[in-house]
């Protein structure tokens, strides 16, 4: 088995937190629902209404300067040759 560690400072863990922070702020915080069913739908019609205009995610960084700061992160010893 291997356990991959994602960081908390990931770029795209970033932009799905920021995108459930808007859902929540625009859409489950200021509503009312007696039921489960009624929260669903009210979740369904902002994903709608969100992918009617999409925006897609551009990256600041390019792939170079990400796998650059990869090349200067200590190396770990090979866990399987223990």
């Amino acid at each position: 088995m291997r356990i991959h560690f994602t960081p908390t400072s990931s770029s795209w863990l970033n932009a799905v937190e920021n995108f459930f922070s808007k859902l929540t702020r625009q859409r489950i915080r200021r509503g009312s629902f007696h039921s489960i069913v009624d929260l669903q739908a009210a979740i369904n019609r902002y994903l709608a209404e969100h992918n009617a205009q999409p925006k897609p995610f551009v990256w600041k960084a390019s792939a170079a300067s990400i796998l650059a700061k990869l090349d200067r992160l200590p190396q770990r010893p090979n866990e399987s040759e223990h």
